[in-house]
């Protein structure tokens, strides 16, 4: 990494890393993200690429409020064990339903 932050980056796993390039590519206009490429990368190698990306499409002085930023978005989107508890798992209709709705969301 060419640059030193304070900031930590909270990419932890697959969907982290598609919020956060999903939020870069929403502020910056572009298409960078390949479902393909996100799904062949192993985890612990996310947080580096995802970082690769931020240094290569912001100034360095707007990296760490880029990155404060990329943690809200995280932070805002992503479902805790405790938003899963309260769906039915033997509801397969409910089942079917959020299936479709998170396809039809991450297709936007």
């Amino acid at each position: 990494m060419a640059f030193n932050i304070e900031i930590k980056l909270n990419i932890k796993d697959k969907y982290d890393a598609f919020i956060a390039l999903s939020y870069i590519e929403e502020d910056k206009g572009i298409r960078i993200r390949k479902r393909r490429d996100i799904e062949k990368t192993k985890n612990d190698l996310l947080h580096e690429r995802v970082l690769e990306i931020i240094e290569e499409s912001y100034d360095y002085n707007d990296i760490p409020n880029i990155i404060t930023d990329i943690n809200n978005e995280i932070r805002n989107n992503k479902l805790s064990k405790d938003d899963l508890n309260v769906i039915d798992k033997n509801n397969r209709r409910l089942i079917n339903w959020i299936y479709c709705f998170l396809k039809n969301k991450s297709a936007h």
